[in-house]
């Protein structure tokens, strides 16, 4: 897998400046359960995934249309891309409402759409057939932080931070997407979520 330094910073950096805040304080607890609500005025607009800038500056002409890849020298198939990217976007807009219980090492993520994700903080990976397709999954805990990683087929990489906050409880969950074929920087969505049952 690549980049987990730049991952690792990145979910550091957002810990740094949440901790600033005042009156929010890590939970030590390292307790994610619950239901929660997206509070869309303090997250992040969802931006163009990697590779999406590039294909609408295409479209709008300003930049030239690159030739095909060829599977057999080595590219990657566009079909598999355009899946990986709409099963991405599909995930990251169903995420405004999360459910997630935790039991011991075990935490599983249920989202607005109802497509479940149960992940083991064992810090192995395993392969998964998840929302249509194949990814390559780990989880660890590196308190106060949960962190998913998921590598697709296409090379999309996506490593998830989350922690939970206290006074007011709040979920706060970073998202570094990346892809190794694609020369693009890798997009980081930072994401704040309420309790939904206040």
């Amino acid at each position: 897998m690549t980049h987990p330094c730049l991952s690792l910073w990145a979910c550091t950096l957002l810990l740094h400046a949440l901790t600033s805040q005042q009156p929010q304080h890590p939970s030590e607890r390292g307790d994610l359960t619950g239901h929660w609500t997206l509070n869309e005025s303090m997250s992040d607009a969802l931006p163009p995934l990697p590779g999406e800038s590039m294909t609408l500056a295409r479209a709008a002409g300003v930049v030239p249309a690159a030739g095909r890849r060829s599977r057999v020298s080595g590219g990657v198939d566009p079909a598999l891309v355009v899946t990986v990217r709409n099963s991405l976007r599909a995930g990251l807009y169903a995420a405004a409402r999360l459910k997630i219980v935790q039991t011991g090492r075990t935490l599983t993520l249920v989202d607005a759409d109802e497509r479940e994700l149960s992940v083991v903080a064992d810090g192995k990976e395993k392969r998964l057939d998840h929302g249509g397709v194949r990814l390559t999954l780990a989880a660890r805990w590196e308190a106060p932080l949960f962190t998913v990683t998921r590598e697709y087929e296409d090379g999309t990489m996506i490593v998830d931070c989350y922690t939970t906050f206290s006074e007011p409880r709040q979920l706060v969950a970073t998202s570094t997407i990346s892809n190794r074929h694609m020369a693009e920087k890798p997009v980081i969505i930072n994401r704040v979520y309420d309790p939904l049952e206040r």
